[in-house]
């Protein structure tokens, strides 16, 4: 990997490997695990202490996050996020 993302946004259900299983084998490997990894799911609230504990750097709740009336709650959540990792917000998408 010539150059490493600053953050990972990682899904909890995905195909062939789980998102639990695919944090933990970030965090193990020595060339990812030092990168953030934010979770966003619609799985409960409740296994964000777990997912934490396996090394996730914050959790999203997608049902929280009010995706049906549109991607601004996601948006600001995430650049609250890249913010609290001392990281620049894209193309200044939103307000400080």
């Amino acid at each position: 990997m010539k150059k490493k993302p600053d953050l990972i946004l990682l899904d909890m259900l995905l195909p062939k490997m789980t998102g639990p299983d695919v944090l933990k084998a970030l965090k193990k490997d020595p060339a990812t695990a030092g990168i953030a990894v934010i979770v966003f799911s619609g799985l409960s609230g409740r296994n964000a202490t777990r997912l934490q504990q396996d090394g996730a750097y914050a959790f999203l709740e997608k049902t929280e996050m009010g995706l049906d009336r549109g991607y601004g709650t996601f948006l600001a959540a995430l650049a609250g996020i890249v913010r609290r990792l001392n990281l620049e917000v894209p193309g200044g998408l939103l307000a400080k």
